[in-house]
């Protein structure tokens, strides 16, 4: 018996579906207020992400969720690729795309550890990988993060910029090894205005 998840016993699909459903906002003023809030929460990661790489031609954000990093930084870039694996939030990012009208940021449905895994491009300037995404590829399946990291490479033209956020969650690792046996559960609170006000982590 293992703490560790497995694709076997988990389908990562499931794990975000259904979040940032469209059918969720009861009308456009609800809609674009979530939409600023989640700019507002965006801003201080972009700007870290513009001081790094100023002017890249090509972005590619895998785990780009609902993609709000991609449409803070749709200025300053001639092409922007993101994927995610959960269709609700694709959906909602393309729907947004959509909207503000950005032609350069362009949005799909696919997953980063899948044997038939589409390279979207062989000459980003940047990849992005935010969110601590990168902390739950190897918790599914043991090698996933080299796997990934392979494919960031691939993605990547020689000299390219790849900013990864990586969450130290050793309170969390050391409550694991205290008890492998038993799953490690933990709430967190969001901001009082969030739409989602707590989210439960397992371990």
């Amino acid at each position: 018996m293992s703490n560790r998840l497995t694709t076997e016993s988990v389908d990562p699909r499931r794990l975000y579906e259904g979040i940032e459903d469209l059918a969720r906002f009861p009308d456009r003023i609800s809609l674009d207020k979530y939409r600023e809030r989640l700019l507002a929460k965006t801003a201080e990661q972009a700007a870290f992400v513009r001081r790094q790489c100023p002017t890249p031609r090509t972005v590619v954000e895998p785990c780009c969720g609902n993609g709000r990093l991609l449409i803070a930084l749709a200025a300053e870039a001639e092409r922007l690729i993101g994927f995610d694996l959960a269709a609700s939030r694709v959906a909602f990012a393309r729907q947004w795309v959509e909207d503000l009208g950005l032609p350069n940021v362009h949005v799909y449905q696919d997953d980063l550890v899948a044997p038939g895994f589409r390279i979207p491009s062989e000459d980003a300037d940047l990849l992005i990988c935010i969110t601590g995404a990168f902390g739950y590829f190897d918790a599914l399946a043991p090698g996933n993060d080299r796997l990934v990291v392979d494919r960031f490479a691939r993605v990547l033209r020689p000299g390219g910029l790849l900013v990864l956020e990586l969450y130290r969650q050793a309170l969390v690792v050391e409550r694991c090894r205290a008890d492998p046996l038993l799953a490690y559960r933990t709430w967190h609170e969001l901001a009082p205005e969030d739409p989602f006000r707590f989210y439960l982590s397992q371990f």
